[in-house]
């Protein structure tokens, strides 16, 4: 924190429970994380400024925006 502005960074997914650990699942993994974090210090995703994203191929991005883009 730092005045009313919440700074989060470096979340990377853990294995999906199902097995299937594919780019949505990743990404589901990653947002609750993020969205649990923002709870807790009182924001939500809708308070966001900024959102950078790095995925290791550009293939996956239309499944990955599938996911993403529910949290908004």
């Amino acid at each position: 924190m730092s005045g009313n502005i919440a700074y989060v960074n470096g979340a990377i997914p853990a294995h999906a429970v199902d097995g299937n650990n594919d780019v949505q699942d990743q990404t589901k993994i990653v947002m609750e994380s993020l969205g649990t974090i923002l709870d807790a210090a009182g924001y939500s995703f809708d308070d966001a400024l900024k959102v950078s994203v790095f995925l290791s191929d550009i293939k996956d991005y239309g499944a990955f925006n599938e996911v993403y883009g529910t949290y908004w």
